[in-house]
């Protein structure tokens, strides 16, 4: 069952319309087990049936199936954006297009270091780094799930796009 519904909430409470707590049996379940990120929220009667078990695996597989669909929507959108690279006899010219700028969060002045290695371009906003931090940067991929990992694979999505995108996951917000 999947409902959008406009969140309420005071000082100390998150209010669940009537309407979506009629459709379960949460309030016959005496003990409920919460399960929390950021942006969801996973209410679970602490008893179940082997059915309920059955039906919540397919209620979260649905929820699955939607939010890898939601990611690789995002994950396309950063593809679509291009890059134009022409080779001239006093150097490289590279052209971003204005979609990947601002897919990226960079305004059109900000000022861009480019590294080339390995056939690869590395495009990020120039700033000064500590010493001591240059060159470590958290690799984002090492926090998603190896079955989340596979599935935005099998759906045809790079795994380095997958990687880019979760790094500026601020700039995605839905």
């Amino acid at each position: 069952m999947k409902k959008t519904i406009e969140i309420k909430q005071n000082a100390d409470a998150l209010v669940i319309p009537a309407e979506i707590v009629s459709r379960t049996s949460l309030l016959e379940a005496g003990d409920i087990d919460a399960y929390g990120t950021n942006a969801a929220l996973l209410l679970l009667g602490q008893e179940m049936t082997p059915m309920e078990i059955v039906q919540a695996a397919d209620m979260l597989h649905n929820a699955v199936r939607g939010l890898c669909d939601r990611l690789k929507n995002i994950c396309q959108a950063v593809q679509d954006c291009s890059i134009h690279v022409e080779y001239a006899p006093d150097g490289v010219h590279i052209s971003l297009s204005k979609a990947l700028l601002e897919s990226a969060g960079f305004c059109m002045n900000t000022l861009l270091d480019i590294d080339i290695d390995d056939g690869e371009l590395y495009i990020h906003q120039a700033c000064e780094e500590d010493e001591e931090n240059e060159g470590e940067e958290d690799d984002p991929l090492e926090q998603a799930p190896d079955f989340l990992l596979n599935i935005m694979e099998d759906r045809g999505v790079s795994l380095d796009t997958l990687g880019y995108v979760l790094q500026m996951e601020e700039k995605f917000r839905e």
